[in-house]
């Protein structure tokens, strides 16, 4: 589809990029010309993955390199769509793994998960973001809603990261148990 339709630009999450970047199967729609870049997420994309499909995408077919194809990573929430988080697009992503810079009208604190307050720059800690695109609440559930969204207006990620000294977020953790399952969060209850 991405050869037959021209794809420039792809949007997918984490399990589609390690299929494009290693499944035999694809070998057989190589070269993708048109293809200049995937933009990944719904789950954290491995900076190795990412650079096996950049590479693989970017070929001939054969192994050889023709031209780049970057691969990008962003962030958001069902409760904060769409997102909160990408690499700029008038430049390529220079930090393979991270989820990219704070969007216009966001703010980010990370928070130490042992002590409640905010951790500074290279320090690990959970994400709280503040927006016009956060939810206002869960629907008829003012608990959650609690839970999850503070006085201040900040949600409460549940994801663990820091942020560099050049403005750019990492994710390495989540505070609650979840597995993803084909990029979607499942419980483990």
């Amino acid at each position: 589809m991405l050869k037959e339709h021209e794809v420039t630009v792809a949007h997918v999450a984490p399990p589609l990029v390690g299929f494009l970047a290693k499944h035999p199967a694809v070998a057989s729609v190589l070269p993708l010309p048109k293809l200049r870049e995937l933009f990944s997420g719904a789950a954290p994309l491995g900076t190795d993955l990412a650079a096996a499909a950049a590479a693989r995408l970017g070929g001939d077919g054969s192994g050889g390199a023709v031209r780049p194809v970057l691969v990008r990573q962003g962030y958001g929430m069902t409760e904060m769509s769409p997102a909160s988080h990408v690499h700029p697009y008038d430049s390529p992503p220079s930090k393979v793994g991270g989820i990219g810079t704070l969007v216009p009208g966001m703010s980010c604190k990370v928070v130490s998960t042992e002590t409640g307050l905010a951790v500074g720059v290279g320090a690990v800690g959970e994400l709280w973001l503040k927006g016009p695109n956060v939810m206002r609440g869960y629907l008829n559930n003012p608990g959650a809603t609690a839970e999850t969204v503070d006085s201040e207006g900040y949600l409460h990620s549940g994801d663990v990261g820091y942020v560099d000294a050049d403005g750019c977020f990492f994710i390495v953790d989540r505070v609650k148990e979840l597995i993803k399952v084909k990029g979607f969060q499942v419980s483990d209850l």
